[in-house]
């Protein structure tokens, strides 16, 4: 078998054209993520109107709802919804539970060197927890910062898998028939571009870990199990960081 071929067998033509708008679709919402969904946009549009505590209560607001937006409903509406496709035909379903225990139970594993990874790399404290309007220098407020924890999970880690493990993979593999390989290629280029402003640590994992998630949401049938570690990491990274920056570690 030829694994440099793109396609694995020949799609319809109706196939081919749902594969190729989601394929554009997904080009174009990345890049307009590239564009608005970052800190410096935020600043430039919003620093003459906002306050310096306004500022960094408002920014990851504005960020998980730009997601949520581009990522999740702007996909379900214009592709999902107008052909008449099913969410759970984008991994939004649990599909193999066996494999899918397997592989929570290393994500759970793994999950411990996520926390001494974050508190060994004092460039994560620079950037996390995204809920800063709530903690040091400002009065710690723990009712703000889980419901800042909890916008981030719903508002932007769903709508992240969903979109890049989900709506930018399935369409090309499923309908398409393009091969599962340079799916995960192109979805680990476009996850790690939007990466940029991160750690370099975290810029290197988001790199491995791309191949890893697609090719765990295409073999489970179910971007559930690479979500839930996502969620976890951001959550053990959001709380190491609090702790670091408050001084109880």
């Amino acid at each position: 078998m030829d694994r440099t071929r793109i396609f694995s067998a020949h799609a319809t033509p109706e196939d081919s054209l749902l594969a190729r708008k989601a394929f554009l679709l997904s080009l174009a919402i990345t890049g307009i993520y590239l564009l608005v969904g970052f800190k410096w946009f935020f600043t430039l549009m919003f620093s003459s109107l906002l306050t310096e505590w306004q500022l960094l209560l408002f920014w990851p607001i504005y960020r998980y709802s730009i997601a949520a937006c581009l990522f999740f409903f702007v996909p379900w509406l214009a592709w999902c919804k107008k052909n008449g496709i099913a969410i759970k035909e984008l991994g939004w379903q649990w599909g193999s539970v066996k494999l899918g225990a397997i592989l929570s139970v290393i994500g759970a594993v793994a999950l411990v060197g996520v926390g001494f990874s974050v508190a060994a790399d004092p460039s994560f404290k620079e950037v996390y927890p995204m809920a800063r309007a709530f903690i040091y220098p400002y009065q710690f407020n723990l009712a703000g910062f889980i419901v800042m924890d909890v916008l981030y999970v719903v508002l932007y880690y769903f709508p992240y898998e969903f979109f890049f493990r989900g709506f930018a993979q399935f369409p090309l593999t499923n309908k398409g028939k393009v091969r599962a390989t340079w799916v995960i290629l192109y979805t680990t280029a476009i996850t790690t571009a939007l990466h940029w402003d991160v750690p370099t640590t975290e810029l290197i994992s988001a790199f491995a870990i791309g191949f890893i998630f697609g090719i765990a949401a295409l073999k489970s049938n179910s971007i559930w199990y690479g979500l839930i570690f996502h969620i976890g990491t951001g959550l053990i990274n959001d709380i190491v960081c609090l702790f670091l920056i408050q001084g109880w570690i």
